[in-house]
């Protein structure tokens, strides 16, 4: 996906500079070498700068309405300065309330796949939670977690707090 964005930001400050040529050619002038420069320059940081923040609204926007994102990685660096002001969205932790399933025995938990999406990472990761509803709390399934009989895991480490809020809120409160 990265790739695909220096790509565009390239044609972009290409297509920009074309476009200055053609405008200096229609009046009649030569176009100045630094204005095209700069002006390709600028239009590469602007689309980068864009690409980089449309991609959380991009991808969102791609979900069915099914899925929740329940927590947002953001970003901001010293080398953008543009983003100590107004940070922008690295990752996503999506649920897909479809796929939420309740414990046969104990009505409070709740099984769901929670999605992780980064921005710079092309394969989502994908972890399991055991959500407890009355408690507001969770634990991680791992493929080394062992499970009693009544397939409830022996020893979990649960995350109390209820954090992130809106986890508690697509799983507990989907049918």
């Amino acid at each position: 996906m990265v790739g695909f964005e220096l790509l565009g930001t390239l044609a972009f400050g290409a297509m920009t500079a074309g476009v200055l040529l053609i405008a200096f050619r229609l009046a009649g002038r030569r176009a100045p070498l630094a204005l095209l420069l700069a002006g390709a320059g600028l239009a590469m940081l602007s689309f980068a700068i864009w690409t980089r923040y449309a991609w959380a609204p991009r991808v969102v926007g791609a979900l069915p309405a099914s899925v929740v994102v329940i927590e947002r990685t953001r970003a901001a660096t010293a080398w953008e300065p543009w983003t100590l002001l107004v940070p922008r969205t690295e990752g996503l932790a999506l649920v897909d309330r479809r796929t939420v399933r309740r414990h046969q025995d104990h009505p409070a938990l709740r099984w769901a796949s929670v999605l992780f999406v980064e921005r710079a990472t092309p394969d989502p990761v994908i972890a399991d939670r055991l959500i407890d509803c009355a408690g507001h709390r969770w634990t991680a399934i791992t493929p080394q977690t062992a499970f009693d009989d009544t397939g409830l895991p022996l020893a979990p480490e649960w995350v109390a707090g209820g954090t992130p809020a809106a986890l508690f809120s697509a799983v507990c409160d989907s049918p």
